[in-house]
Formats: structure tokens, C-alpha cells, sequence
């Protein structure tokens, strides 16, 4: 494909299947597939989802639903790469860094932490009552946000589960935010974090992690299935369990400072942004492109669709061979074109099952890091350090002074002394002269 025709985005569809060609890259203009994965190396398993391993693509990591193992394998046709590893229970769900050297996976209740770089477990951390159903990491890859069958969503600090010596680890905010299963999760892409979530208690919310409060409450006549934030976070897509999509306007909402709207998804003569018509089960994937125009949602049947958001036109519509399990946006990457490069790092799955004492990471934090004598201790400090300093330099400046002075003063010694020896020397040799010039 030429230069000038590539598309900016493509996106990345999988679906939870044994058949082959479970995972795609799609051209969301065209629908052509740019990219697949046969997945003979699954060996019949079912895809459980799909992430790309870093920000080049040049690997893919994929978990089994059926079966406790991870996959990587490589996107460049040259990179003829595959590697398992198999982990301690089935994979609920995983994220990774945006630089491919942390993982995270969600197994039963707990949260396990590799560093890719070299298989090491860092980090094992029990982070709710009940079995995690969602993970995220930020855009800044700082804070870590799980959800539970419980219906609570917990924001973890990174630092914290990769250098806590405890088992189990204080969230840095805790929502209660809905009274069943936590069936979506999406996170903000600006600076201040906002977690949106929904549930089948017919609920969706919207938290700030840095006001902890919540921000706007969705209520509709159905069970939300998936969710999904706007990048420019003026609207908020959900999915129903009857293949409605709704779409709320955030812009509008603080415009009004509405905090609680309700929606009516099976009433035809309602008024709301909705999509429908297209899915007949529930929605179960959501995702907007890099600028927003675009949606992708996918069900449960395997149908996805991309729609163009602000005309409610459907691009493309197609089916896979089972439940849809991933959908995502990702840039044109050059694996895809089949180049050859030597410059691709593979990453280590080889996986390990125990946390070694001398490779576990320490971060400790100061408990009076909001007292005020301890800053006014800090400040003193610098103070002294700084006085201690500049005394220091006034001192040796005086003594190079001195010494300047003490070497110009020889210096000028010297100069009087073999003035006055060469005068001396002149006077002798006159008065000897003359008293031989008498005698003669």
C-alpha cells in the first residue's frame, strides 16, 4: 500500500473464538482487513483479549479465555515470533504500560505485576472482595483502576503495588459506585483522571480522582453492558443489553450542571442520541478513534460496527466468528506493512511465579510530607547549606587574594634587588677602573 493512501488508524477487532482469524486490523474507511492473525498457535483455544505490546506494535499479547496462558506474538510478517507463558488462574483481564515494560493481569480477585524486561514478578496484590471484572491504566501510566463484581471501582497508585511489602494494598480512591456487577470501565485522557463505569443496575457514573466526588450519574430503563468516554470528553457512549446505543453530552450536562440524567433506550418516540436498529444482543465492546468522529462497538454475536458519530451513518458493518472481546484504535504501525527490521526488542514472557527478596522494589513514603515544621525543617536546612556555601567561597576567595598579593610583593622584591646588585655591580667596576688607572 502506498504511503499516500495509508490510512492514520486502524482498528484492532478480536473475537473470543476457536475458529482461525480471530484477530484483525481493519481500515475503518474501507473495512479491509490490512493485517490478521491465523492463531494456530492458540492451538483451539478461545481469545480471551488482545492488547498491543508497546507503542510500535511490533508484538501483540494475547490472553486465553478458556485456558490460563499468555501469548505474544509478532505483527511484522519478518518477525516470525511466538511465545507462551502460562499463569496462576484464568486471565480476567490485563493492561500494560504504554512502553511495553510493565504487565498487569487480573486473575480471581487479584492483581499480578511482571516487568517484562525479564520475567519478573514484582508485585502480587489482593485489590477486592469479589473477582476483578475490569482493569485500566492511565494515559500517564501512574494509576491503575479496577473494577469488581462487587460493583466498587478502586484507583491504585503504580508505585504503590509494584513496592508495598503487604499482600494487600490501600486504594487511593474507593468508589461504591453501583450495586451490581461492573460490566464497563473506561478512563479520561487528560491530565485530571476521570473513571467512567456502568453496571447492570441499570447505572453509569462518572468520577474525579482528584475532586473524589462524582461528577454525573446515568440512569436508564436497561442494563448497561459497556461504556466509553469521548476523547475531547463531551460525550459518553453506553451499550444496553438490547443492542441500543446511547450517547450522553456531556458538554450539555455542565452546561445545564445536570448531575443525574435518565435515559429511555426502548421508547421510540424518545428524543435521546441513540444508535440503534443495527445490534440485536447485548453490546458488549465500545470505542472511540483519536479524534472522536469515529465509533466502534461490538456485541455479542460478534458483530461490529463503525459509525460516524455525528451523522449516525454506519461505515461498516461486519461479523466474526464469536463474541466480540476486543476493539480498539490503534495508529498505522510500520510492523504492519511487512518490513524488515532489525532494531525489534522482544519482550520476555517467560513469566515468573515468585517474587525474589533481592529483586523486590522499595519506595518509602514520608509521613510529614504535609507538616509544616518539616517543610521549615527542609527550608533551614537549604539555608545552612546554602550560608555554609557561600562562606566557604568568601574564605577561599580571601586566600587567593592573599596569595596574588604575596606574589605580586616578591615579585616586586625581587625586581629592586636585581636592580640595586646590577647597580652595585656598575659601581665596583667604575671604582676598580679608576684606581688602576691612578697606579698606572
Amino acid at each position: 500500500m502506498a504511503d499516500s493512501v495509508q490510512p492514520s488508524e486502524l482498528l484492532l477487532a478480536g473475537c473470543s473464538s476457536s475458529d482461525l482469524f480471530s484477530t484483525l486490523l481493519i481500515d475503518p474507511k474501507t473495512g479491509v482487513s490490512s493485517w490478521y492473525h491465523k492463531g494456530s498457535e492458540l492451538q483451539g483455544g478461545s481469545l480471551g483479549k488482545v492488547l498491543p505490546l508497546g507503542q510500535n506494535g511490533d508484538h501483540l499479547l494475547l490472553s486465553m479465555k478458556d485456558r490460563p496462558f499468555l501469548h505474544v506474538i509478532g505483527v511484522n510478517a519478518h518477525e516470525r515470533f511466538h511465545q507462551r507463558s502460562s499463569v496462576c488462574g484464568m486471565v480476567r483481564d490485563l493492561a500494560v504500560t504504554s512502553d511495553g515494560s510493565l504487565l498487569f493481569v487480573a486473575i480471581d480477585k487479584r492483581i499480578f505485576v511482571w516487568l517484562l524486561s525479564n520475567g519478573d514478578l514484582v508485585g502480587v496484590r489482593d485489590v477486592h472482595l469479589r473477582n476483578v471484572t475490569y482493569i485500566s491504566l492511565s494515559i500517564d501510566d501512574s494509576t491503575l483502576v479496577t473494577t469488581s463484581e462487587d460493583g466498587a471501582v478502586r484507583v491504585f497508585l503504580v508505585s504503590d503495588l509494584i513496592s508495598s511489602q503487604e499482600s494487600e494494598s490501600s486504594p487511593f480512591r474507593e468508589w461504591q459506585a453501583h450495586s451490581l456487577s461492573v460490566t464497563g470501565l473506561s478512563l479520561s485522557r487528560c491530565g485530571s483522571l476521570r473513571v467512567a463505569s456502568c453496571s447492570l443496575d441499570h447505572t453509569a457514573s462518572i468520577h474525579s480522582v482528584a475532586l473524589d466526588i462524582c461528577l454525573l450519574r446515568v440512569s436508564a430503563d436497561r442494563p448497561f453492558t459497556s461504556i466509553c468516554l469521548c476523547p475531547s470528553e463531551t460525550r459518553l457512549v453506553m451499550g444496553t443489553d438490547k443492542g441500543v446505543v446511547a450517547c450522553v453530552s456531556l458538554y450539555d450536562a455542565a452546561k445545564n450542571d445536570q448531575k443525574e440524567i435518565t435515559l429511555s433506550t426502548t421508547n421510540s418516540a424518545s428524543t435521546d442520541f441513540l444508535l440503534r436498529g443495527k445490534h440485536t444482543s447485548e453490546v458488549v465492546r465500545l470505542c472511540f478513534n483519536s479524534d472522536g468522529t469515529l465509533l466502534a462497538s461490538g456485541d455479542s454475536e460478534g458483530k461490529y460496527i463503525i459509525w460516524q458519530i455525528g451523522s449516525k451513518q454506519v461505515l461498516k458493518e461486519s461479523t466474526m466468528h464469536g463474541a466480540v472481546c476486543t476493539l480498539q484504535f490503534v495508529p498505522y504501525w510500520r510492523s504492519v506493512l511487512g518490513r524488515e527490521d532489525k532494531n525489534i526488542h522482544r519482550p520476555n514472557l517467560n513469566l515468573n511465579r515468585t517474587i525474589g527478596e533481592r529483586k523486590q522494589l522499595s519506595l518509602l513514603r514520608s509521613q510529614q510530607i504535609d507538616s509544616d515544621e518539616y517543610w521549615m525543617g527542609v527550608i533551614d536546612k537549604l539555608l545552612n547549606e546554602s550560608g555554609e556555601t557561600k562562606k566557604n567561597t568568601i574564605v577561599k576567595r580571601e586566600k587567593e587574594e592573599e596569595e596574588v598579593y604575596k606574589d605580586e610583593i616578591i615579585k616586586k622584591l625581587t625586581a629592586e634587588k636585581n636592580k640595586l646588585m646590577k647597580i652595585n655591580k656598575e659601581l665596583y667596576d667604575y671604582t676598580t677602573s679608576e684606581v688602576f688607572n691612578i697606579n698606572t
